[in-house]
């Protein structure tokens, strides 16, 4: 399924042909050429590797332009599309890293380890709930949302 988030900008894919007329219509006139009254004396001469390689150039030039204009299209490719319509909380977590926390209650670890552990685990358990947390100690406070 591919979709673009700015169609709008494959309009600009219309201007590709209009410079393709306008230089095929410039070499074909010859501007930019020497013009000769007869070419009974130029006849056998083959066009020189510069005048292809500006050829080769300008299709270069056309050829990125088409892929910047895709690219500001932004084409997106997903194999499902799907409307989640969910409600969530947002919950705030104070945790406390006083030195009361040091206390090694919790076999091997101390308090603040096993309350780091449980803040992780139920953190990580939250589907579509945002989550902050506050930690503070001995008078000091230190958020992190």
């Amino acid at each position: 399924m591919l979709h673009f988030a700015n169609p709008g900008f494959l309009f600009l894919l219309l201007l590709i042909p209009l410079l393709v007329w306008r230089y095929v219509r410039r070499m074909r006139q010859g501007q930019g050429s020497l013009q000769f009254a007869s070419n009974h004396g130029i006849g056998g001469i083959r066009t020189s590797w510069t005048v292809r390689f500006g050829h080769f150039l300008f299709g270069i030039s056309i050829l990125a332009l088409t892929l910047g204009i895709l690219a500001l299209t932004r084409p997106q490719k997903g194999t499902q599309s799907e409307e989640v319509l969910t409600e969530g909380i947002d919950i705030v977590i104070a945790l406390d890293a006083s030195g009361s926390m040091a206390a090694e209650d919790f076999e091997p670890r101390n308090r603040f380890a096993v309350a780091k552990l449980v803040v992780g685990k139920f953190v990580e358990a939250l589907s579509h709930d945002r989550a902050g947390l506050v930690v503070f100690a001995a008078g000091h406070i230190h958020a992190v949302l």
